[in-house]
C-alpha cells in the first residue's frame, strides 16, 4: 500500500542558526498511529509545522497521497491539505463555547461559507465535507458540554474539544503536538486510551510528537526517534526497544545502561553471566563490547545461582521497586525487582541478567 505521507530529504533552519530539520526521511502508512519521539528542542514541532504547511522547507519535499504539498518554492496552503492539527496548548478560543469552537473548525472562522465555500449546517446535518456536529460529539464524548466555555472544562475535556475541531473536516491526516503535556499525571493513562480510541474510530492517520517514551511505546504503531533534526530510527515499538539501530536510540528509549562484556567464542561474557552473541554478530575472541541492560532484564535468584550485588538506593514504584545496585566491580546498575523483597540500602542480593534480546555495541 502506498504511504499516505512521504517526507524526503527535508531540511529546515531559521537563520542564522543550525539545521533544525536535517535530511529527514519518513513514510507513514494510511490508518497508522505514528509517534515522533525525541528530546526537547530536537525539531519535532518544526517537523509538524512543515507537514501542516505553516513553514516552508529549505530543501526536500513532502508528498501526500502522491501529490507534492511542500518543497522549496511550492507550499500548498494549510487549508488545502486536508490535515488537522491539535496544538500543544489546544489553542481554544476562550470567548467561544465548545460548540462554537468546534464549528470554527468546520467553517474555518470565515463566516457562513467557510474556507471551502460550504453553507452553514445544523447540529445533525453533515456539512458536505466533514462530519456532523452530533457525530463529532459522539466520537469525542462532548455531549452535554456544548454550551460550556474552555475555562469551565478540565484539561482532558479541552483536549477533546481541540481534537473534535481538528477532526471536523474529516482530515486524511491529523497532527498532535505533545498531546498530554498539559494533563496531570493521574489523568494521562486514561486520556491516552481515550485518545487512541478516538483516533482509531475516526479513521484518520495520526502523526504525534512527544518526548514521553512511555506514551510513544504504549500508543504508537510505529515510532520515529529523532535527535538534532535527524531521524535515528523508525520502526515498531518492539524494534526500537529490542533492536535499536545505534547506541543513541538504545540509551534514549527506556531506562537503559551498559555493562562491559567480551566475546568468547559464540558467547558474550559479562559480570552477570554469559549469553549467546546476538544473531548476525560475529567478532574475534576478546573483543570488548558494551551490553545493554534494562532494569526489567534483572531478576533475583537463589544464592550461588547469580552474581552478588549490594543495594545502594531504591525507589518504590508499587508492585515493583527500582533498585540501584553495585556489582563487585563497582559498576552501578538499576534493577526493577518485586516489591515484596523489601530490600534496604546495604543489603546483599543475588541477581541474574535475563535479556529477551541481547543488544551489544562496540565498547567505548
Amino acid at each position: 500500500m502506498e504511504p499516505i505521507l512521504k517526507i524526503r530529504g527535508l531540511f529546515k533552519r531559521f537563520e542564522p542558526g543550525p539545521w533544525v530539520i536535517d535530511d529527514f526521511d519518513l513514510s507513514i502508512a494510511a490508518g497508522s498511529v505514528v509517534y515522533v519521539l525525541g528530546p526537547s528542542g530536537c525539531g519535532k514541532t518544526t517537523l509538524l509545522r512543515l507537514v501542516c504547511g505553516f513553514e516552508s522547507p529549505d530543501a526536500g519535499e513532502i508528498v501526500k497521497e502522491g501529490e507534492v504539498i511542500s518543497r522549496p518554492g511550492l507550499v500548498l496552503p494549510p487549508e488545502a491539505r486536508r490535515i488537522g492539527m491539535v496544538f500543544q496548548d489546544y489553542a481554544l478560543f476562550p470567548h467561544l463555547t465548545v460548540a462554537q469552537n468546534v464549528r470554527f473548525g468546520l467553517e474555518g472562522g470565515r463566516g457562513p461559507l467557510g474556507l471551502f465555500g460550504r453553507r452553514r449546517w445544523g447540529s445533525g446535518e453533515p456539512n458536505g465535507y466533514g462530519r456532523s456536529l452530533n457525530e463529532l460529539y459522539d466520537l469525542t464524548g462532548l455531549h452535554g458540554l456544548q454550551e460550556r466555555y474552555p475555562h469551565e472544562l478540565s484539561g482532558g475535556q479541552q483536549q477533546r474539544v481541540a481534537l473534535a475541531r481538528a477532526l471536523a473536516r474529516a482530515p486524511d491526516l491529523i497532527l498532535l503536538d505533545e498531546p498530554f503535556s498539559n494533563l496531570d499525571t493521574s489523568l494521562r493513562a486514561r486520556i491516552r486510551e481515550e485518545l487512541r480510541t478516538v483516533l482509531r474510530q475516526s479513521g484518520a492517520t495520526s502523526l504525534l510528537v512527544t518526548h514521553d517514551q512511555e506514551e510513544a511505546i504504549n500508543l504508537g504503531d510505529r515510532i520515529a526517534v529523532m535527535n538534532e533534526g535527524r531521524l535515528e530510527q523508525a520502526g515498531t515499538p518492539e524494534d526500537i526497544l529490542h533492536r535499536p539501530a545505534n547506541r543513541l536510540v538504545a540509551s534514549f528509549v527506556g531506562l537503559s545502561e551498559f555493562i562491559p562484556g567480551r566475546v568468547d567464542g559464540d558467547l558474550v561474557v559479562t559480570e552477570l553471566g554469559s549469553h549467546p552473541l546476538p544473531p548476525g554478530l560475529s567478532a574475534p575472541n576478546g573483543t570488548r563490547l558494551d551490553v545493554q541492560l534494562r532494569p526489567s532484564y534483572v531478576q533475583p535468584c537463589e544464592n550461588g545461582q547469580g552474581a552478588a550485588a549490594q543495594v545502594v538506593g531504591l525507589e518504590f514504584q508499587g508492585a515493583q521497586t527500582l533498585y540501584k545496585l553495585a556489582l563487585p566491580s563497582g559498576t552501578h546498575i538499576r534493577a526493577s525487582l518485586p516489591g515484596h523483597l523489601t530490600l534496604s540500602p546495604g543489603d546483599q542480593v543475588q541477581i541474574r541478567f535475563h535479556p529477551p534480546v541481547m543488544v551489544c555495541f562496540p565498547a567505548t
